[in-house]
């Protein structure tokens, strides 16, 4: 059972991102409806706010090893199946917008603990 969310799909959103979950209530670019990954990866902050108890954001914001776990767990859902996209997926984990300070093969390392 997954648990309640909304999804919206819009046409703008920050720079660099096809999806952002705030809370329970996700924005993912329209030209990205029909992308399983990223439903799966913003689904899973959404998840993660309700661990929280609604903390999620707060985390995100201050602990840089929480930002690191949160997005390493979202991008795990976020890769296919058979592996072929880990290193994209890598590759936009490491980018500056986390503010993570990571390489493209430790963000992989990361990622590939949550598979």
């Amino acid at each position: 059972m997954r648990l309640p969310h909304l999804v919206f799909y819009v046409d703008r959103l920050p720079s660099g991102f096809a999806g952002v979950a705030n809370g329970p209530v996700v924005r993912i670019l329209k030209s990205h409806k029909y992308d399983d990954g990223l439903h799966d990866h913003e689904y899973e902050h959404v998840r993660q706010w309700y661990l929280t108890l609604g903390l999620h954001g707060v985390f995100y914001l201050v602990s840089r090893k929480y930002r690191m776990w949160s997005e390493a767990k979202a991008y795990a859902k976020q890769v296919k199946d058979d592996l072929s996209d880990l290193g994209t997926m890598a590759y936009r984990m490491s980018l500056p917008v986390y503010n993570l300070g990571i390489t493209r093969s430790e963000a992989k390392l990361k990622i590939l603990r949550f598979i």
